[in-house]
């Protein structure tokens, strides 16, 4: 029976990826609602009928189906796509037993894309769920500080680009074009507002205790809560799940100034500077020096190894080479180089490379954006406080239900090894949720896919060319 006004948001839709607002499509009169909290919906679903009004003095009543679109949001970080799972010194088995979810006190720490999942299915199930995360809303690195805010800067680079296009083929005079920073920036900050304002909404309406703060263990059941405002709390549970991500690996050598940016500060977007160089030629370096190319910066494009995108097949990546090349990088992008030194005036940064034959050069950039990869987040956190094991490169070992090396703590996402995707992350957050529950289940994907949202984008899933031989099988390309 509300009233209801055309646009005025009814609800919400949450994929693995985002949570949607599902906006009137006239004004009318609610007569009837399909779905409830929690339920699942398949695109083409009708979920609320309204009496719409065909004009604001009109009587006449017609009847209106609103309809579910599914528009996901994309993966962040694109690696290999293969899954690697971090073995735990327990049986992998996967073993069913009957538990009654009421029964389990669940903690979740990290709200990204495999917390809030995790914590969002648990308490489907009807498990007594507290999630712990240091933002307001759900959302994490993916979509405050990574996936979200990137697309977001590249739509705006897309746009530019193909306005630039038309202009140079005469389709279009646009005359000058004028790049407002601030506004594309506030632009991109109401974006992850909106989405994380929604996964917030969905938190509530699970009715999940949110402690806004950061946790270490004391032990196996038993958290440490700093909260953002200096309160302490203390959070026993019976199960827990790690979710804490990863975070952007820094140059130890790289002096500590405002201008060497990682992933993280260049999607602050304060500036445009008139030069740039990125360190490194992985999905990171290209997707935000295309950004910046776009938006009217000077790009230079390093990378140590012998060519773009590492972990991706070579055909694919030399397509997206041969046209960012020219196009975005104006001949600026040189391979198996490596960077020896980096001095910074203030208003500057000066670098030393050595040539592939062994040669030096010095060039000075305005900003230097450094993106050579992610670190799981496994430090500080009073792992040594319980059972769990760590491998050298940080990963939390565990086993095919993500349980790790203390039967009462799971661990999901980048900090579970190998690929660094959020997708993947949503799925473990599920199987993690199920095996506690008790549950036949396991982390078993077939392929995992991979994007880059470079121009062209790539995209891909299943073993590449190169891991397919190096496994020792037979391999035809057709």
């Amino acid at each position: 029976g509300d009233t209801v006004q055309a646009d005025q948001d009814l609800l919400e839709l949450e994929t693995d990826k985002a949570t949607i607002p599902v906006p009137s499509p006239s004004d009318g009169t609610v007569k009837e609602i399909l779905v409830g909290v929690g339920d699942d919906v398949d695109v083409g679903s009708v979920i609320i009928r309204i009496d719409a009004l065909a004009s604001a003095k009109a009587s006449k009543l017609a009847e209106s189906d609103k309809t579910v679109s599914q528009k996901e949001q994309k993966p962040e970080s694109p690696t290999p796509s293969k899954s690697t799972i971090v073995p735990a010194q327990q049986s992998p088995e996967v073993v069913a037993s009957h538990i009654d979810p009421k029964d389990i006190n669940l903690v979740v720490i990290g709200a990204g894309p495999g917390g809030y999942v995790a914590a969002f299915h648990a308490a489907d199930l009807g498990m007594n769920v507290t999630l712990i995360d240091t933002e307001p809303n759900p959302g994490g690195v993916c979509v405050y500080k990574g996936c979200i805010p990137s697309k977001a800067l590249l739509h705006i680079a897309k746009i530019v680009s193909e306005a630039k296009h038309a202009q140079e083929n005469g389709w279009i005079d646009f005359g000058t074009v004028n790049i407002n920073v601030d506004k594309i920036r506030d632009w991109k900050e109401s974006v992850v507002k909106k989405l994380t304002g929604g996964t917030g909404l969905l938190r509530n309406q699970r009715k999940i205790n949110f402690i806004q703060g950061r946790a270490t263990f004391v032990d196996s059941n038993t958290l440490d809560v700093i909260k953002t405002d200096g309160a302490k709390e203390k959070v026993s549970f019976d199960k827990a799940i790690l979710a804490t991500g990863s975070h952007p690996i820094n140059l130890p050598f790289a002096p500590d100034s405002k201008n060497i940016l990682d992933s993280t500060s260049a999607l602050d977007l304060t500036s445009i500077p008139k030069s740039m160089l990125v360190i490194g030629g992985g999905y990171i370096g290209l997707e935000l020096g295309t950004v910046y190319a776009e938006l009217g910066s000077d790009v230079s494009v390093v990378e140590m190894t012998d060519f773009i995108l590492p972990g991706c097949d070579k055909d694919l990546a030399t397509v997206l080479y041969k046209s960012i090349l020219h196009q975005t990088f104006n001949d600026k992008i040189f391979l198996s180089t490596k960077f020896t030194e980096m001095n910074d005036s203030g208003t500057s940064v000066a670098v030393t490379f050595e040539k592939p034959d062994g040669s030096k050069e010095t060039n000075e950039y305005e900003k230097v954006l450094v993106a050579i990869g992610r670190r799981p987040n496994s430090k500080n956190l009073g792992l040594e406080n319980t059972k769990i094991k760590i491998d050298k490169k940080g990963f939390i070992e565990n086993n095919g239900q993500r349980r790790t090396d203390d039967p009462a703590i799971y661990v999901i996402g980048d900090v579970a090894g190998e690929p660094m995707l959020a997708h993947k992350a949503s799925h473990e957050g599920r199987v993690a949720v199920e095996a506690i529950a008790g549950h036949k289940v396991a982390f078993e994907p077939n392929a995992i896919p991979a994007v880059v949202f470079t121009d062209p984008e790539i995209a891909w899933c299943g073993l590449t060319e190169n891991q397919a031989k190096e496994e020792g099988r037979h391999v035809k390309v057709v």
